[in-house]
């Protein structure tokens, strides 16, 4: 205890000693419930004033007459950090998505984008699809709430009803009250246990169906991985959300307009926002108005050997590797880039893929398609047993880069496309694809201010892995 002087101490036993009487002093026994023959048997020590203990009105087992049941409450008295579970988004499920076409159809989009350049033309078109986030999507407030997602809203009525009744049998202490109460807590208990089970069978049903749901219910039940609200790097700690995010932030190309309106449709049912405010249910609902737009953007943007400064924008999610969670080096980045630049960066990956996969090693096994982890693994395990077969020795070799996706030096990569035989202006606009991407952190729903990403390629992006 004089090691942890600032520490809260609970140390409780089972004195079971004749002739002695025990009462609360200034020395910390603080336990002053009696058993049923008047005896105090079950002793607590504390070196806090601001720990209670109580009896208990509904001990979860049936109650032992010569051990109460104890309630120990601590009386928290320092201002800890809190979450701020309001949130307020735009509900693009809702939105007047017949007047936003009508809107989007209504521009010439050959002459708008014919005098400008790839990123004034793609600023352009963003600000056509915010003003019409603004006037047809409707913009709502919510608390998330604080029980499980499988809570049925009849479970959790109950819940405050089974509260109520036990705050009025602990101020009355009628009988009548506590079996009300206890009626309505078996209740409860019954309700609990079968909507918890339906919910999991509904969610195993939906495997096949509908993955995401599973995933995310996989995700929810696992261990934890929050990043702590306070963090520390290097010197600096800090436990202030704005605070923590900064420290986390310290050939030619063909493709056809189905193309984009088949990459468009793969976004149906997807509800994630990107960087760009713009959802992927927004553009699926809005395909057949965004591809030729979108086309007439991409097309510029390749012979102009620019890639538009709006779609560099990435939300950046710290996710955690190892170690001491509350050190921000224990963490790596991970991108999240906006639909259309998810799609532009896709139609650029397939096209030139083949002549991608023509230079690289035939060993080489990761991210190529048709290839992966296990047929890396079979080749292997095929040159092994030939070797046992031949009586060879084999030696083996195992790396790992350190943040491989963050060290990549630009003007490396760039002298390695060209002497790879990419020629203009794909070489350039791969240069404007890495130079002056900027990125905003998020933590605990606090983002850091924008930052330059001056080396490395965005951990997430389509062509990340093949750069």
């Amino acid at each position: 205890m004089n090691s942890f002087v600032n520490a809260n101490f609970i140390l409780r036993g089972d004195f079971n000693l004749p002739n002695i009487y025990w009462s609360n002093d200034s020395h910390g026994l603080v336990n002053n419930v009696f058993n049923t023959h008047g005896s105090l048997l079950d002793l607590i020590f504390v070196n806090s004033n601001h720990i209670q203990i109580n009896s208990v009105s509904d001990p979860l087992v049936p109650e032992d007459k010569y051990h109460p049941s104890l309630s120990i409450d601590i009386i928290l008295t320092s201002n800890l950090p809190s979450y701020n579970t309001s949130k307020s988004f735009y509900n693009f499920h809702k939105a007047d998505y017949s007047r936003i076409k009508e809107f989007l159809s209504s521009f010439n989009w050959s002459e708008t984008f014919l005098n400008l350049d790839a990123n004034l033309a793609m600023s352009t078109f963003y600000d056509a699809l915010h003003f019409s986030i603004l006037k047809w999507v409707p913009h709502v407030n919510y608390t998330k709430s604080n029980f499980p997602s499988w809570f049925s809203k009849d479970l959790i009525d109950l819940v405050f009803l089974k509260r109520r009744a036990h705050a009025i049998f602990k101020s009355s202490r009628n009988p009548l009250n506590y079996r009300e109460f206890s009626l309505l807590r078996a209740k409860y208990k019954l309700m609990s246990k079968n909507c918890y089970k339906k919910f999991i069978e509904r969610t195993e049903s939906q495997l096949c169906a509908n993955p995401k749901v599973f995933w995310k219910f996989i995700k929810k039940n696992k261990s934890s991985n929050d990043i702590p609200k306070t963090v520390h790097f290097n010197d600096i700690t800090s436990s202030n959300d704005k605070e923590v995010s900064d420290l986390f932030a310290k050939q030619n190309c063909f493709f056809e307009l189905s193309l984009i309106e088949s990459g468009l449709s793969k976004l149906s049912g997807d509800k994630s926002i990107g960087p760009d405010g713009l959802s992927g249910e927004f553009s699926y609902m809005l395909k057949s108005v965004l591809s030729y737009p979108l086309s007439l953007l991409f097309r510029k943007s390749l012979d102009e050997g620019i890639y538009p400064d709006i779609l560099k924008l990435s939300t950046v999610k710290p996710i955690y590797k190892s170690g001491d969670k509350s050190n921000v080096a224990n963490y790596r980045p991970i991108s999240l880039l906006g639909h259309i630049a998810k799609l532009f960066d896709s139609l650029v990956l397939n096209s030139i893929s083949p002549a991608v996969n023509s230079i690289l090693i035939d060993e080489q096994h990761g991210f190529r398609p048709g290839r992966s982890t296990n047929t890396c693994n079979i080749v292997f395990s095929s040159y092994v047993f030939d070797a046992f077969n031949n009586r060879s020795q084999v030696d083996v070799i195992y790396m790992d880069f350190s943040k491989a996706f963050d060290r990549v030096d630009h003007t490396l990569l760039i002298e390695v496309l060209l002497n790879s035989r990419f020629g203009e202006p794909l070489l350039s606009w791969f240069q404007s694809y890495l130079r002056d991407r900027k990125q905003i952190v998020d933590v605990h729903g606090s983002k850091s201010v924008i930052i330059d990403a001056t080396s490395g390629v965005p951990q997430g992006g389509i062509n990340s892995r093949s750069l």
